[in-house]
C-alpha cells in the first residue's frame, strides 16, 4: 500500500466524526421503518438527501477554509443588524443544543434497544447509566485523538455491518435502481410524505454544518 493511501486513511478521522453525527438511531430507525413499510419506493429520498448533504458540507468547509472561522462565527460577523444578529445566534444555539440533546437521547435509546435485542432480560436502568458514563468519560478525557479513534472504529464497524446485512438480505437490485431514480410517494394517506420528510430530515442535519 503506497504512502499516499496510508496518509489518506490517517486523515479520515474528521470525516468519521461527521459520519458518526449522521448515522444515529434516528436515521437507522427511520430508514428501517421506511423499508419495512414501503420497500424500495423512497430510496430516491436518500439519494436526494445524500447529494444535498454533500453540497452543504462542501460549502461549509469552503467557508471555513477561506475565512479560518466556523460557520457560527461567520454568521455573527456577516450580519450587521444587532437584532437580526441576536435572532441568528438564538436560532444557531437552538439548532445545535436542542439537536444534540435529541441526538444523544436517540444514541442512548438505540444502544438500549441493541443490547435488549441480544438479551431481552437486560436491565434498563443500569444500561442507561453505563452508556451515559462511557459517553461522559470519552468527553471528559478531552482528547480529540481518543474520541476520533473511538468513533472511527464504531463508524467502520457499522459500515461493515450495514454492507453484510444488505447483501445477506438478497435485495432486488432492479427495484433498487427504480426506487432510487424514480421519485414517487406511497398512496397510503399522508404517512408516506412524513416518512419521506423524515428520511431527508435525518440526513440533512443542521448541526453537522457547524
Amino acid at each position: 500500500m503506497s504512502s499516499s493511501v496510508v496518509e489518506k486513511f490517517k486523515n479520515i478521522g474528521p470525516g468519521a466524526l461527521v459520519a458518526a453525527g449522521f448515522i444515529g438511531p434516528g436515521t437507522v430507525t427511520t430508514c428501517t421503518v421506511s423499508g419495512a413499510s414501503y420497500g424500495y419506493t423512497l430510496l430516491w429520498c436518500l439519494l436526494f438527501a445524500t447529494v444535498a448533504t454533500i453540497i452543504f458540507q462542501e460549502m461549509a468547509s469552503r467557508v471555513g477554509i477561506v475565512t479560518q472561522k466556523g460557520l457560527g462565527e461567520n454568521i455573527r460577523d456577516r450580519i450587521s443588524n444587532t437584532t437580526l444578529k441576536w435572532i441568528a445566534i438564538v436560532i444557531v444555539i437552538i439548532a445545535i443544543f436542542v439537536g444534540n440533546i435529541a441526538y444523544e437521547t436517540g444514541n442512548i435509546t438505540g444502544g438500549i434497544l441493541g443490547i435488549q435485542a441480544i438479551s431481552t432480560d437486560a436491565p434498563l436502568v443500569p444500561i442507561v447509566i453505563i452508556i451515559g458514563v462511557l459517553a461522559f468519560a470519552a468527553m471528559w478525557v478531552g482528547s480529540y485523538k481518543v474520541v476520533e479513534k473511538v468513533l472511527t472504529c464504531i463508524v467502520v464497524f457499522m459500515g461493515l455491518v450495514f454492507l453484510v446485512t444488505a447483501f445477506a438480505s438478497s435485495p432486488d437490485w432492479g427495484a433498487i435502481a427504480v426506487g432510487m431514480f424514480t421519485p414517487t410517494l406511497p398512496q397510503e394517506g399522508g404517512q408516506g410524505i412524513l416518512t419521506a420528510v423524515g428520511l431527508i430530515g435525518t440526513t440533512i442535519v443542521p448541526y453537522n454544518l457547524f
